[in-house]
């Protein structure tokens, strides 16, 4: 009985703990949600996995960051078949319904300089994601993450995105491949002497068998992309260079350096041949 009682003691402090640790405080930046304007999710057919608005956090730069921009889109995973997407249009992965109304802003969104001295004074907003399919779909299931990136873009265009000097688009995880798929419409979306960078935390997934020897990944992403319409809003380049016979390293090193090509693909896997300046030492 007293180890039960001190378990639940133990239980209802680190659950305090745990919330203090993720309630707003003093020190940080608590930015609320902005929902993207009606009238632009209608005309784009811009709306999340449930139908509600696409949502964000925008917190204004200010001193030498006002015309600089840095726009991080979140991660959450994917949906790849009817029911998962229906599972998720009832959280807030799929609803601007169950999204916090709030967001602490920490690391690149800090507004903090001495722990964010590079961009603590720009122009900062958290891209909430809500489509499933890392803002690129475009299907009959639902109205489109594409839509949805374009209708955010738009919505932070006239409050001074346009006027860019310099941006920076994030994101992490299923949000770090969405850099990966916008990163040159974003570019082409900001003016032309703008300098502009993308950057993406853990967002390449590997297309390799896991550890039960399945094609999990590509499995999955073959799923969202069927599902979800995605194909047509991918680079071209690249789809089309799925059905490319495999390369020596010898040919795809001379691809890279006279920029004949954009995707790389090499014959072995790793660890490569001795051919390979990169291979692991024979034991």
């Amino acid at each position: 009985m007293v180890v039960l009682r001190l378990s639940v003691v133990v239980v209802v402090l680190l659950t305090f703990v745990q919330w203090c640790a993720y309630s707003q405080s003093p020190s940080q930046l608590f930015v609320d949600i902005t929902l993207v304007k009606s009238t632009t999710a209608k005309d784009l057919g811009a709306y999340c996995l449930d139908g509600s608005l696409p949502a964000y956090h925008f917190s204004k730069g200010f001193g030498s960051g006002t015309n600089n921009w840095l726009l991080h889109i979140e991660g959450g995973g994917w949906c790849n078949d009817v029911k998962s997407c229906l599972e998720r249009a009832k959280t807030r992965r799929g609803s601007s319904h169950y999204m916090a109304k709030g967001r602490v802003f920490p690391g690149i969104l800090s507004n903090k300089d001495s722990h964010n001295p590079d961009f603590y004074n720009w122009n900062r907003v958290l891209l909430r994601y809500c489509d499933g399919a890392s803002l690129a779909g475009n299907s009959k299931y639902e109205d489109g993450g594409q839509k949805i990136w374009q209708a955010m873009i738009s919505d932070l265009l006239p409050q001074g995105l346009a006027h860019a000097e310099k941006a920076l688009l994030s994101g992490d995880s299923a949000g770090g491949l969405a850099v990966f798929l916008h990163c040159d419409n974003f570019s082409r979306s900001l003016p032309g002497n703008a300098t502009v960078k993308c950057i993406s935390d853990a967002g390449l997934f590997l297309d390799i068998k896991d550890v039960a020897h399945n094609d999990t990944i590509r499995s999955l992403f073959h799923d969202v992309v069927s599902l979800q319409g995605v194909e047509q809003n991918l680079n071209q380049e690249c789809t089309s260079s799925q059905s490319d016979p495999k390369q020596t390293v010898a040919e795809a090193v001379g691809d890279w350096y006279f920029e004949r090509k954009v995707t790389k693909l090499i014959e072995c896997p790793y660890p490569c041949s001795a051919s390979c300046y990169h291979s692991v030492p024979a034991a």
